[in-house]
């Protein structure tokens, strides 16, 4: 895991989750598709996309709130969020 990933770990995680900020996230104007990438696809260039972002935190947080297990999410791929939920749920 990159310093990054751990930051974001640190995250405090609320009840709620607002969705203003979907709006400003610089996925908003790209096709969809590409955030669930077919077995075989790499992630890398929505990963990418992610790492300039300016709401990946909000993102991250809306994944682990609403339960998304597929995906790129807040620069984390699938496996990625699978592992943070395992520590979070091992911080608990």
């Amino acid at each position: 895991m990159t310093a990054d990933m751990f930051d974001l770990i640190a995250v405090t995680l609320t009840d709620e989750t607002a969705l203003d900020w979907m709006a400003d996230a610089a996925c908003a104007t790209t096709n969809p598709d590409a955030w669930f990438p077919e077995s075989g696809e790499s992630p890398r260039p929505t990963i990418r996309i992610c790492t300039s972002c300016e709401v990946r935190t909000q993102c991250l947080q809306y994944a682990i709130d609403n339960g998304e297990y597929w995906g790129t999410w807040g620069g984390l791929t699938a496996r990625e969020l699978r592992k943070l939920r395992h520590q979070l749920g091992d911080a608990a």
